[in-house]
């Protein structure tokens, strides 16, 4: 590929060749590549990169007329979003969605138990991208700080509730409501190709746990769980991919472990004796998402996996095992969105 400054003189093409000229405005170049069947006709200098454009004219390209070549019209939007050309016509996600979907999840009752349950409904398909806030199948998330490379927000996420059952490590004590989880996550961007749009970021949650239910809301403890995530997405001309995968340890206050391993002294049996957690290390978490977008469909999967050997809390009675298994697949019928497609994270 030639590259030009602006000093040097543009080369003079011959009639029959056509030229594509891409302004990459991240770097704040201007680059000629050979093509097949485009030019660009150049009419302004360029603010931004503070090199004149008008220096590389059509006469100094050697285009005395502007029959012998098509004019290449999204050379602004290819200078101003950083977007090479195979990717002009790909397809990015609206500003809103709405819609209806149907998820089914398989999930054990809380992470160390046996015993699991299905959830399969309906749900409203609400999705908002904007500048400061954003809710989609990630949670809800309020931008309160970004730079190149850092990003702080607030996140929310939710445990499902854990049923009063008559079987298993919890056979006779009461059931749990479900936690909510909320607070600041600041994400840090390690790594980013824009070639195949691959980003490597580091992202460190801490949130307070929030029981739902009797009483109305109870806190139950903080949850610090950093994390190192890969995603991979893939855009086609009507459709987006993407792919996340994500792994790092979980840590956790004592009243957060007691929440769901504590064991009073009203609920001793033969099989189970009297437990108190303390703080500390968690178990650490794998996680792989799968989600496709069109215009009118969404379909996503995940699958997690927690390993709670050598957590502070793996002594208790209620920890029948150290491995917990959660997955689930989404399927939604997108009725409305958005006619602005702001970019992607």
């Amino acid at each position: 590929m030639l590259r030009l400054s602006a000093k040097q003189k543009a080369p003079s093409l011959h009639k029959a060749q056509y030229y594509t000229i891409i302004i990459h405005s991240l770097r704040n170049r201007l680059y000629i590549a050979p093509e097949a069947s485009y030019c660009a006709t150049l009419a302004h200098g360029s603010r931004r990169s503070g090199i004149g454009l008008r220096s590389f004219g059509l006469r100094s390209l050697g285009l005395h007329s502007i029959a012998r070549c098509r004019v290449a019209w999204l050379l602004s939007l290819t200078a101003f979003s950083g977007f090479y050309p195979a990717t002009a016509h790909a397809y990015h996600l609206p500003l809103w969605e709405a819609g209806i979907g149907f998820g089914a999840i398989h999930a054990p009752h809380y992470r160390g138990s046996k015993s699991s349950k299905d959830y399969a409904l309906p749900v409203p398909y609400l999705i908002y991208r904007g500048e400061r806030l954003k809710a989609d199948r990630e949670g809800m998330r309020g931008k309160l700080f970004e730079s190149e490379r850092i990003k702080l927000n607030m996140s929310i996420a939710a445990n499902v509730p854990v049923p009063s059952v008559t079987t298993g490590a919890r056979e006779g004590m009461p059931g749990l409501d479900p936690v909510l989880e909320f607070g600041p996550a600041l994400n840090i961007k390690l790594w980013h190709s824009q070639t195949n749009d691959t980003l490597l970021w580091f992202k460190v949650p801490l949130r307070a746990a929030l029981s739902i239910g009797d009483p109305i809301v109870d806190y139950q403890g903080l949850v610090f769980s950093p994390y190192l995530q890969i995603a991979k997405t893939m855009h086609l001309k009507t459709t987006r991919w993407r792919f996340k995968f994500s792994t790092g340890p979980i840590f956790a206050t004592q009243r957060y472990h007691d929440y769901f391993y504590r064991v009073d002294s009203g609920y001793v049996t033969d099989k189970r004796t009297e437990y108190h957690s303390t703080a500390g290390y968690s178990g650490s978490r794998f996680t792989v998402t799968v989600s496709r977008n069109s215009k009118r469909f969404y379909l996503g999967s995940f699958a997690r996996y927690d390993n709670l050997s050598g957590a502070t809390f793996e002594k208790s009675p209620l920890v029948e095992t150290n491995d917990y298994l959660v997955f689930g697949v989404f399927f939604a019928w997108v009725f409305a969105n958005s006619a602005i497609h702001p970019p992607h994270d």
